[in-house]
């Protein structure tokens, strides 16, 4: 049951009671504070106008890419209310990241002269988080090969995206992206006899902001006895998830690539 108490009979104490994580782009954070007794027991505002509490924003990983840091966090409990609500919304950027977290240190409370209520201590603390959007890795074919190159060149590139819209994302998560890939089974190239990856064990976007993707490479084994054209085809298999970081998928619809592999004879005729 809440307890209804008129304000100015006793002291009244702003408590958080809970605040809901934002996701950037999509949902604000929200902290919601009420009024209780010093015992616990709630309170509703009798006092005939809002109560405010100003705040400002503390320490926190987010910054001003995450979040408007232009307005001044201010929160109100209407009249014949319990609680009030501060939403701040959201920021959506192309920067890959783990959870950020958004404090707001409520230090001054407004209300009729003749009502007293108070803060717990000299600031009232309140951590809220923003959690980044879903991605997704996608894979494409950087080109046909020739027999006659026997240099390593990249034969495909597996970028990170936004799941919402498809944007290419940098990851700024501080922990590399890992993938895994696979030769499909109807693959006419064969790995060790007709190509060979370079890098296929390491594939990994780094996570220090300045990567988007990464190539695969290869090198294109010379086979004299070979006399036809062959195509590869590479699956995307796995990508490991980033601890904190919005959730990673494998592209539905780029999840595979093709490539040719053009003979040499073929290839000096051209």
């Amino acid at each position: 049951k809440e307890g209804i108490g008129t304000i100015d009979d006793q002291q009244g104490i702003v408590k958080l009671i809970s605040t809901v994580d934002g996701i950037e782009g999509l949902r604000d954070i929200q902290y919601e504070l009420g009024l209780f007794k010093s015992n616990g027991v709630k309170l509703t505002n009798k006092t005939g106008a809002d109560i405010v509490i100003d705040g400002k924003y503390g320490e926190g990983s987010a910054d001003e890419l995450d979040y408007d840091v232009t307005k001044r966090p201010r929160l109100k409990i209407a009249n014949n209310a319990h609680s009030g609500t501060l939403s701040v919304p959201t920021i959506e950027d192309t920067r890959y990241e783990i959870a950020k977290t958004l404090y707001i240190n409520f230090e001054e409370v407004h209300a009729m002269s003749d009502t007293r209520i108070a803060l717990p201590s000299s600031a009232l603390i309140c951590e809220g988080k923003i959690l980044d959007q879903e991605a997704y890795v996608s894979i494409a074919s950087l080109g046909k090969q020739s027999q006659s190159n026997t240099n390593v060149s990249g034969f495909a590139k597996i970028t990170l995206h936004r799941a919402k819209d498809g944007a290419v994302q940098t990851n700024n998560s501080g922990s590399d992206i890992l993938v895994e890939i696979g030769i499909d089974p109807s693959s006419t190239a064969q790995r060790g006899f007709d190509f060979a990856f370079v890098n296929a064990h390491d594939l990994k976007i780094i996570g220090d902001g300045k990567h988007i993707n990464i190539n695969l490479n290869g090198i294109v084994i010379y086979n004299p006895d070979s006399n036809q054209n062959k195509e590869l085809k590479i699956n995307l298999k796995k990508v490991k998830q980033v601890p904190g970081a919005g959730k990673i998928a494998i592209d539905t619809k780029d999840k595979q690539c093709q490539l040719l592999i053009v003979q040499k004879v073929a290839d000096e005729q051209n």
